[in-house]
């Protein structure tokens, strides 16, 4: 018998590419009074203008909290005296931050709220049931998706092995 001469069928660059199965970016980044927590780099962008356009109102942003690990999540979840203790939330897929509001007053509080949403963020403030200090980027895909890749994506940078 000879050899097939069988071609292989042209397969296209973008066969892999499915948005809720692109693999998400994870980066370390430092924030002030929280030190270094994992983002997804477009959300720490956006994160990085909305503390430079505070910075220009005179105001300096506290950061405390980041990116939280699911388990982390799951142990708020449960707390009572968590604000919002949300299962699936954007502090786990790198994209929710928590601030300090002390020392602002009113006039410079209305000033980070002005900053973040010309930074384009949220701000938790406005849920059913407020959360003031949380800020985040939501880019309205699957949750779990979301949150399921970008720990694989930390796990990896890392140098863990990340879960599939």
């Amino acid at each position: 018998m000879g050899k097939s001469t069988a071609a292989m069928p042209d397969i296209p660059e973008n066969w892999k590419d499915n948005s809720s199965d692109a693999e998400a970016e994870a980066g370390q980044y430092y924030l002030p009074g929280l030190g270094p927590t994992y983002l997804d780099p477009e959300f720490a962008d956006k994160l990085g203008d909305f503390i430079q356009k505070s910075k220009d109102q005179g105001i300096s942003l506290q950061f405390t909290s980041g990116y939280r690990d699911q388990a982390a999540q799951d142990a708020l979840h449960d707390n009572p005296t968590a604000i919002t203790p949300a299962r699936d939330s954007l502090h786990s897929a790198g994209r929710g931050v928590d601030i300090s509001w002390k020392g602002l007053d009113k006039a410079a509080a209305s000033k980070v709220l002005e900053a973040a949403k010309a930074a384009g963020l949220s701000w938790g403030g406005n849920y059913s049931k407020p959360d003031p200090v949380h800020f985040y980027s939501d880019p309205g895909t699957d949750r779990r998706q979301l949150i399921d890749n970008f720990s694989r994506a930390v796990a990896a940078s890392r140098g863990e092995i990340p879960d599939r």
